[in-house]
């Protein structure tokens, strides 16, 4: 994944003082989310009927929730200057997604 797709700065900052984005846009934290979830949205998905669970499974679950997402925010984010929230972002997958697509500002609260 190339860096500049996987940085927080503008897309989704955790901390208004710069420390979110400096942790999220560390080699260290974007290796650790790429083992733990096999990528950035990984842990949520829309699973095939009757799919073998598999890392490539999950992968393409995550896309495919992650394209439903975006078809049904393309209504309200369409055209510049829009906003969204992305409660339980984790490391911010679905929000630079949001961001790259629709050219929003996102902002992400994780527990």
């Amino acid at each position: 994944v190339p860096r500049e797709s996987r940085t927080m700065s503008g897309a989704a900052a955790a901390a208004s003082d710069g420390t979110g984005t400096y942790y999220y846009d560390t080699d260290d934290a974007y290796n650790f989310y790429l083992e733990l979830w096999g990528g950035e949205h990984c842990h949520v998905g829309i699973y095939e009927p009757g799919s073998e669970p598999s890392p490539e499974t999950c992968m393409k679950a995550s896309d495919v929730a992650l394209e439903k997402l975006m078809e049904l925010c393309t209504p309200a984010l369409q055209g510049g200057g829009k906003r969204a929230m992305d409660m339980g972002a984790a490391y911010g997958g679905c929000a630079r997604g949001l961001h790259k697509k629709f050219g929003c500002k996102v902002v992400c609260i994780d527990l």
